[in-house]
């Protein structure tokens, strides 16, 4: 259960506070770790929500501390992210319609819906516990594409942002992914890939024509043989 508090005391030095319930003298102790973002403004003053747990000495504290923005906030937030998926749509037709052809912006867009709901994933897991998703598959969909979908998923689901390692090692798939593309659409690059990219695909399309006449046209026909009948 979720509830209400301000920050009554905080110490920017050492990480931690305490927050004060709405209703209620009592306080509780507080940790920057259990922020869902980290804040970047002063905390002292600020309402949060929280959720109460127990340290391992048995004590009640706060874990899951979000804090509460104003409704303007909220709203220049909506429109922000609402501009910033405008700009996504208006990139993804501009490179449709200049590059129809090109495979990579669709593999970027594949990648980054696989890496969103992986990192939507692991976070319900923490919440309850589950199964998490490894940090190294996350840090390897980054790297082979999805780090735009990783970056969405970070900002918008508050997870995975205040862990200083996660992030480093994050930051890095990213450069080495931008770098591996430059490469590739470099004279050398072209010059290496091109003739693999064609093997692979005259290979792909091989096998895809195979399976189209010996398995799927059958497993059609006999569909429709099925409905045909069955009026």
């Amino acid at each position: 259960m979720k509830h209400e508090a301000v920050i009554t005391k905080w110490s920017k030095k050492k990480g931690f506070g305490f927050i004060q319930a709405q209703g209620s003298r009592k306080q509780y102790f507080a940790h920057i770790s259990e922020f869902n973002h980290r804040p970047r403004t002063k905390l002292v003053g600020k309402r949060v929500s929280f959720r109460l747990t127990k340290d391992k000495n048995g004590r009640d504290c706060a874990c899951e501390i979000e804090v509460l923005h104003s409704s303007a906030k909220k709203v220049i937030n909506a429109i922000l992210w609402l501009l910033g998926l405008l700009l996504v749509c208006g990139l993804g037709f501009f490179s449709y319609n200049r590059y129809g052809n090109n495979p990579l912006p669709y593999w970027y867009l594949l990648l980054s819906f696989v890496s969103y709901y992986c990192y939507a994933k692991d976070k319900k897991s923490a919440q309850f516990d589950n199964w998490r998703v490894s940090e190294k598959k996350l840090h390897l969909l980054s790297f082979l594409g999805g780090w735009p979908g990783a970056f969405i998923a970070q900002k918008w689901l508050r997870h995975k942002t205040i862990k200083t390692s996660f992030q480093r090692v994050y930051w890095l798939t990213v450069i080495a992914n931008c770098g591996v593309v430059a490469w590739a659409y470099s004279s050398t690059g072209k010059s290496y890939i091109s003739p693999l990219w064609a093997k692979f695909a005259q290979g792909l399309g091989s096998e895809l024509s195979l399976y189209v006449n010996y398995n799927l046209l059958p497993q059609v026909k006999t569909l429709l043989y099925q409905i045909w009948y069955a009026f």
